[in-house]
């Protein structure tokens, strides 16, 4: 996409409230009316803009699309998955991505947990739970906290963890960066 392969600035406004128009100097300087937007090349330091042919004329914006894609789409959740499954995904978030990785995105300080196996498909649930309660109760030697005792219900929220496990374990996706 041009846009972004090139310096370019969108506009919105004028700093003095002056109506966006201008005389384009290619067609008998005709007065053109931009707006409500429109896009300004700095196409004076690019040969590959000015050879493609944009000149000096600012573009104007009739439609904006926007496209909104989940901040970390590795990570997400299988469609139909459980709102248990979805409250432990908000807790992965907050309390565990910092380290650990789903599919390549997170912390990357601490282990992969879903790809290429996930960690509930060879981790029996209850030493899952007990692991991310308290890691020292199975490995004396971790650096791994246990879950915050600042959560008011660590039980609950620690079976939503394990359920967002689970879950993601039927929804791998090959890391960028294996």
């Amino acid at each position: 996409m041009k846009l972004l392969a090139h310096d370019a600035y969108f506009a919105f406004a004028h700093e003095d409230g002056t109506p966006f128009m201008l005389a384009n100097r290619l067609q008998n300087n005709e007065i053109v009316w931009l707006g409500p937007l429109y896009l300004v090349w700095d196409n004076t330091k690019s040969k590959e803009l000015l050879d493609a042919g944009a000149s000096d004329m600012p573009y104007q914006i009739k439609r904006i699309e926007l496209k909104f894609m989940p901040p970390f789409p590795n990570m997400t959740l299988p469609p139909g998955s459980s709102a248990a499954a979805q409250r432990g995904f908000m807790h992965f978030r907050q309390h565990c991505m910092a380290c650990h990785t789903i599919n390549g995105e997170g912390g990357g300080k601490a282990p992969e947990l879903n790809y290429p196996v996930s960690v509930a498909e060879y981790i029996k649930p209850e030493y899952l739970k007990r692991w991310i309660m308290s890691p020292r109760s199975i490995r004396y030697n971790t650096t791994m906290p246990g879950l915050t005792s600042a959560i008011l219900d660590r039980e609950t929220a620690t079976e939503e963890l394990v359920a967002y496990l689970k879950a993601m374990s039927n929804a791998k996706r090959v890391p960028a960066n294996p």
